[in-house]
């Protein structure tokens, strides 16, 4: 049976998802259907061959059942060429997802009956600037799902700084300006994703011939730094590779629901089990955060949540291979990293435990799995996975790079600056690697390969502190966090987990040195 072609347009209240719906329709031809789960100030154009179904938003989940057996019978009588789908600004994609999913019988579901071809974010540069203020899980699924982002705007200044905020949350994103001309559907299509990390690379090839024409050798000798910085990432992407990999295949088969049903309630049992249960969790520690969320709503006390939080990264099947292979199988550095950053894990958890559970979470936040939203609801656990491994690795290789190269022009300038080489203090040289952690936000699968390339520079104290405070936090988790929960409970955390990485850091500095 054909699936009919659907297309998603979401953003927040008063964007202009109708008006560009309106834009796109205009002279199309074949028979059309639109659902729409928001109704604004501005309607639906009524032509021939157009059929509307608003779906009231209002107690939604309640309902879902219900609204997925009346979609579904608006699109098997409708005989459509395509679909439009206009999604609730407060609505995160999860929810869309479910309804498309769930089979209201044993046989039918939604999802049975579209093929989904593109989604839409519209947004301007105020609205965005103002909910980056304070961003909502729903806001960041729509923009993490979407292929496409229109923004309203005649201000080329505005439209730079608005594609950058975007390309922050979803580098995987096209952006796109909305003109006053009727808009060409095709032209929106995303650049195949396979084409960006190639015109990256074009580029930096381009930068680094240059810089090596242009800079003199005794200030920054180039082909080095290259040579470096080449040789960083093809240590650490096989490792990237596989925890991504692994990480999405969890995402996507297993659901949040056996985490949380099988979590112990109990305060110091919950700590024990996720104490360990890292070893069986082999995620980065952005993947962990919306794992945090959910245990937190389910009731788990938050010393066993923030435990596993941050002991999962540090600790699991992958990590411990990459510093295994990074440190040329030195297994001192890998007990290290797991036996100290476990014991941190729990004190963490146990010092958490005093911060009082009104200031925790921010009322009125849904509490939703970011992570789970860059596949479409039709498509197969194969294609989500792949889809999901696409969306991760380029969220997180950015950081990747960053940190090779900073790595890279550190080990080649390093002997020109006196105050950042092995002879400075053991403390300052835990501070900037500590720093440079949080910093960098690199993920847990790989950062072991940059650690090692400090080590001819750093004492390994500094390698060690390294090693286990950017797991536990960095500027990226902070961003998450701020999605659900409060600004004061983010700042305690961030002040416990820096004081007990720096206490476990000074024992380890006793042992070592």
């Amino acid at each position: 049976m054909r699936k009919i072609s659907a297309f998603t347009v979401c953003g927040f209240l008063d964007a202009g998802k109708t008006a560009y719906i309106n834009d796109l329709l205009m002279g199309r031809d074949g028979r059309i259907g639109v659902i729409q789960f928001e109704t604004g100030e501005e309607e639906i154009m009524v032509e021939e061959g157009i059929a509307i179904r608003q779906i009231s938003y209002r107690n939604l989940r309640e309902r879902m059942r219900y609204v997925a057996q009346e979609i579904f019978t608006f699109l098997a009588e409708g005989n459509f060429d395509e679909v439009w789908i206009e999604v609730n600004g407060m609505m995160d994609m999860r929810t869309a997802d479910e309804i498309f999913r769930l089979k209201f019988d044993r046989v039918n579901a939604v999802a049975d009956l579209l093929h989904f071809e593109q989604t839409f974010y519209i947004t301007t540069p105020r609205i965005l600037a103002d909910l980056m203020q304070s961003p909502d899980t729903a806001v960041l699924s729509q923009i993490v799902r979407s292929d496409t982002a229109v923004v309203r705007t005649d201000n080329m200044t505005a439209f730079r700084r608005t594609k950058t905020m975007l390309k922050n949350i979803s580098g995987d994103l096209s952006v796109s300006r909305w003109h006053e001309e009727p808009a060409d559907l095709g032209e929106n299509r995303p650049v195949p994703a396979w084409m960006r990390p190639v015109t990256v690379l074009i580029w930096l090839i381009v930068a680094l011939i240059a810089a090596d024409r242009f800079i003199p050798t005794d200030i920054l000798p180039v082909r080095t730094v290259l040579t470096i910085f080449a040789g960083i990432l093809l240590q650490s992407f096989p490792f990237l590779l596989l925890g991504v990999l692994l990480s999405s295949m969890i995402q996507i088969l297993v659901p949040a629901r056996f985490v949380e049903r099988h979590f112990p309630k109990n305060t110091a049992v919950g700590i024990l089990f996720a104490a360990v249960s890292g070893f069986f969790f082999p995620v980065c520690d952005c993947a962990t955060i919306p794992v945090f969320r959910s245990l937190i709503q389910k009731g788990v006390p938050l010393p066993a949540a923030v435990t596993f939080m941050v002991a999962t990264p540090v600790i699991n099947p992958v990590v411990i291979l990459s510093t295994l292979s990074a440190f040329n199988g030195d297994w001192r550095m890998v007990a290290l990293r797991c036996g100290f950053g476990l014991l941190a894990a729990v004190v963490i958890g146990l010092i958490s435990g005093l911060i009082k559970n009104r200031d925790v979470i921010r009322t009125g936040r849904s509490l939703m799995n970011v992570q789970t939203t860059y596949a479409y609801p039709d498509e197969s656990r194969f294609v989500q996975i792949v889809r999901h491994m696409q969306g991760e690795f380029m969220n997180v290789a950015k950081y990747l790079l960053i940190g090779a190269a900073i790595s890279a022009v550190i080990q080649t300038g390093m002997a020109k600056i006196p105050w950042l080489n092995h002879g400075s203090g053991t403390v300052l040289s835990i501070l900037i690697l500590m720093g440079m952690a949080f910093l960098l936000s690199l993920c847990s699968s790989s950062d072991a390969v940059i650690a090692k390339s400090f080590s001819s520079h750093f004492p390994a104290p500094a390698i060690f502190a390294f090693l286990i405070y950017g797991p536990m936090v960095d500027l990226k988790n902070i961003i998450l966090l701020s999605a659900n929960f409060k600004k004061r409970f983010i700042r305690n955390l961030t002040l416990i987990i820096t004081g007990v990485c720096l206490a476990v850091t000074a024992i380890v500095t006793l042992l070592l040195l």
